[in-house]
């Protein structure tokens, strides 16, 4: 199935220009010689932010790809290294790899070019938005099997974003039988294009319907925003296949290069 060519660029195009300040995250947004990096104060996913559209010096990619990496290795800090379609010079995973980075997650980047009237979803499952009220659950989900400086500004995030007078995202909580299971994130592009993104659902309560009630909650909204499309990168393991039996169309792959900490020496994440 295909789809338009400026639908088919959303999935990067949302990554690359996403804010987490939205969210209520302490992020520095730095332009760089070569790409732009977002930054956070305190490691999330085991990493510090994400360096995206890169666009190396044609003349001299591997001079300029290496001041970067020594840039951004300096303070023990570690970055997520985003390849997209429009990254250059097209074989920068490769030169990656050279230098010992590895990939830490591969999404679909992927498009639904109409939004359906509705998605059958578990009755069980209810959803709710990001309150005073649960946003302690809220911050646990986003922080399973995190240390506990990381768990607590999660917390403080989310309640810097329920203090916003202006949210420039929606957040939202799903119940498996009343019980906090899942969490989720929407932002309305100005485009009019509804980007899912940051589903996470707590492993032990995964396969009972909670990451597609969350989906079919983000879409109806969107479509009730005047949306008619939507773009999300998909974990490729996870979301992907679920997505893809919703309609989503898989467009191409994005991938996420670092270097291995201790724990990833024998090749995982």
């Amino acid at each position: 199935m295909s789809v338009s060519p400026q639908l088919a660029r959303e999935p990067e195009r949302t990554i690359y220009d996403y804010r987490w300040a939205w969210e209520g995250e302490n992020e520095e947004v730095r332009q760089l010689d070569g790409a732009i990096v977002h930054e956070m104060l305190v490691r999330w996913a085991g990493v510090n932010g994400l360096v995206v559209n890169i666009d190396l010096d044609p003349a001299d990619p591997d001079g300029n790809l290496d001041r970067l990496i020594a840039e951004l290795g300096t303070d023990d800090r570690r970055f997520l290294w985003v390849i997209g379609p429009s990254t250059r010079p097209a074989d920068l995973a490769q030169r990656l790899e050279a230098r010992g980075m590895i990939v830490g997650v591969a999404w679909d980047g992927m498009v639904l070019e109409n939004i359906p009237d509705e998605l059958p979803t578990n009755p069980e499952v209810t959803v709710e938005p990001l309150s005073e009220a649960n946003v302690e659950e809220y911050a646990v989900i986003n922080s399973e099997g995190a240390p506990p400086e990381v768990a607590a500004e999660r917390l403080a995030a989310a309640r810097r974003f329920l203090a916003m007078s202006e949210q420039e995202v929606q957040i939202f909580v799903g119940r498996l039988n009343g019980k906090a299971a899942g969490a989720v994130i929407m932002h309305v592009e100005p485009n009019g294009v509804a980007y899912l993104r940051n589903a996470y659902t707590l492993p032990e309560l995964r396969g009972k319907g909670v990451y597609t009630a969350l989906v079919g909650h983000r879409l109806r909204l969107a479509r009730e925003a005047g949306c008619t499309s939507a773009a999300v990168q998909a974990n490729q393991q996870t979301s992907s296949p679920i997505l893809k039996k919703r309609g989503f169309v898989p467009v191409y792959q994005i991938y996420g290069y670092a270097f291995p900490t201790e724990e990833t020496q024998d090749g995982g994440w």
